[in-house]
């Protein structure tokens, strides 16, 4: 789902996972458009910040990804598909807010 996005915004249409969004043209502008749609489609909130201190497309996978199933950037299911996903989904959640508390 993130390749999805990304490939959405910047117009690009092969995004490995090793691919940084960056260097596919992305700018600040692009970030903003992302973090709205990723939010959207994932359902929750997700911090701006992660955008850029994850700038690859795996890395940004691993931290969204639920600990018990595939990742977003592979299509992976929601929690609307799998009742554990959404237990995952909420642990991804406390991780992130985790990250960003450590940061300030």
């Amino acid at each position: 789902m993130i390749a999805e996005v990304w490939a959405e915004v910047l117009g690009v249409a092969d995004i490995t996972r090793d691919a940084g969004f960056f260097d596919l043209g992305g700018g600040s502008l692009e970030v903003t458009r992302v973090h709205g749609l990723l939010q959207a489609r994932l359902g929750r909130r997700l911090a701006m910040a992660d955008l850029f201190r994850r700038p690859t497309l795996a890395a940004l996978a691993r931290a969204l990804a639920p600990a018990d199933g595939p990742s977003a950037a592979d299509g992976g299911s929601s929690a609307q598909e799998s009742p554990a996903g959404g237990r995952g989904r909420a642990r991804a959640g406390r991780r992130l807010r985790a990250t960003a508390e450590r940061s300030r």
